[in-house]
């Protein structure tokens, strides 16, 4: 144990040196700082630092260094964010301020013989440059698109890379967030020209993206589906466009003619709460509801012979365009007892373990609402005009379901 001055001289040089190893990695001013860990890397490279827009937040990840292009020579994709904003935080009461950025990407190419040689330093070294070849946002070359993402981007090549090879890729897809978990927009790049640079398409669904790929990174994507949300629609449906590569294009997709359609932005739920939902769920092949009765028209439901709609295999229509009824219209009579005509047999609840179970007593026609669609059938656009009822139990956790009594086409 340290006693007397000389302990106390001790203790003072190990914190004098504890002092300037601390500042050593620390680092001051404009001297070096040391890198332990992945995380303490620098967010730019050396090389590129004096390259980056001052504007740039560059993230950490992910940064990549493949060939993107046909020199088999590596190039640096870097992610960054820029026009910073801010906007309060409600359910914090508005004290606090979010950070904002949308998402952008750019690809450092070294390119050999870019710089003029000078005449007055001869020697046998090749003059490059390190040129930036913007991905989103850009100007240049109908790349006028818009951002990579609001609040997150992943990013998948084709093929997929691998490690402990030479890196080498042909496409590169960017799917950006919007806050929630569900892509809303689609980037794919491929190198076209040392002038045109980096070209392809751009899809936003403000709902979500489909692509229908795999967790196969090796997987091209030649099927993009754009989900939009109809304007403040209650049933959460959206317009829905299919685009497909063409062949030998590898840069073109076009619109599937006559895939356009209306349809629920994350599916069909097994019991749509308002009567538009009902109809399109049925439009577009969902057959059965998990309500009482199940199916999602009535037993004696007048039909139109050209809408199949009792054929046990779900025939899918595409819907030009939905209504959207505000109101109900009430019976004078409130509703009467469902007959075995609207509903079929009598029906017992599901849940119940009983031999015998009590029948419930379902109330019929308390409300009744019109929807109008129109649909392309037969080649041609088409109104209908859907007549739905209500039906609801005597059980007091009732809920009200919609069953379609009668359509007519115009």
């Amino acid at each position: 144990m340290l006693k007397g001055r000389g302990g106390v001289l001790f203790v003072l040089i190990i914190i004098v040196l504890a002092v300037i190893v601390f500042i050593l990695l620390r680092g001051g001013g404009d001297g070096f700082r040391l890198f332990g860990t992945t995380a303490d890397m620098p967010a730019i490279p050396l090389d590129l630092q004096p390259l980056v827009p001052t504007g740039w937040d560059v993230q950490r990840a992910p940064q990549v260094a493949c060939s993107f292009d046909t020199d088999e020579e590596p190039e640096r994709l870097l992610i960054y964010r820029y026009n910073p904003t801010s906007v309060r935080q409600i359910p914090a009461g508005g004290k606090e301020e979010l950070p904002f950025a949308p998402f952008g990407a750019v690809i450092y190419d070294t390119q050999a013989d870019t710089l003029q040689p000078q005449p007055e330093s001869p020697g046998p070294y090749r003059p490059s440059n390190l040129v930036p070849y913007k991905l989103l946002p850009d100007y240049y070359a109908g790349k006028g698109q818009g951002y990579l993402g609001e609040t997150g981007v992943e990013i998948r090549y084709s093929p997929g890379l691998k490690e402990g090879a030479g890196c080498k890729t042909d496409e590169i897809y960017i799917f950006g967030y919007s806050g929630g978990d569900l892509p809303t927009r689609l980037s794919i790049f491929r190198w076209a020209s040392p002038t045109a640079g980096y070209q392809g398409p751009h899809f936003v669904g403000d709902a979500r993206i489909d692509v229908g790929l795999n967790s196969d990174d090796n997987t091209s994507i030649d099927r993009v589906i754009t989900y939009n949300r109809l304007r403040n629609h209650r049933s959460l449906l959206c317009e829905v466009a299919e685009h497909v590569r063409e062949i030998g294009t590898p840069l073109l997709f076009s619109p599937v003619t006559g895939a356009e359609t209306v349809d629920f932005c994350f599916g069909a739920p097994a019991e749509p709460v308002y009567p538009e939902g009902v109809v399109v769920a049925l439009l577009r092949g969902k057959k059965e509801g998990n309500g009482l009765p199940a199916g999602y028209l009535l037993e004696n439901a007048v039909l139109p012979p050209e809408l199949d709609l009792r054929n046990s295999d779900p025939q899918v229509f595409n819907i030009v365009s939905v209504g959207n009824p505000s109101s109900v219209e009430h019976n004078p009579g409130l509703g009467k007892p469902c007959t075995p005509q609207q509903v079929g047999e009598a029906l017992s609840p599901a849940s119940t373990t009983s031999a015998t179970p009590a029948t419930w007593k379902l109330w019929c026609s308390r409300e009744r609402v019109s929807v109008t669609t129109r649909i392309l059938l037969n080649g041609s656009v088409r109104e209908a005009t859907w007549t739905l009822t209500s039906i609801i139990s005597d059980r007091p956790n009732s809920d009200l379901i919609w069953r379609i009594e009668a359509v007519e086409l115009s």
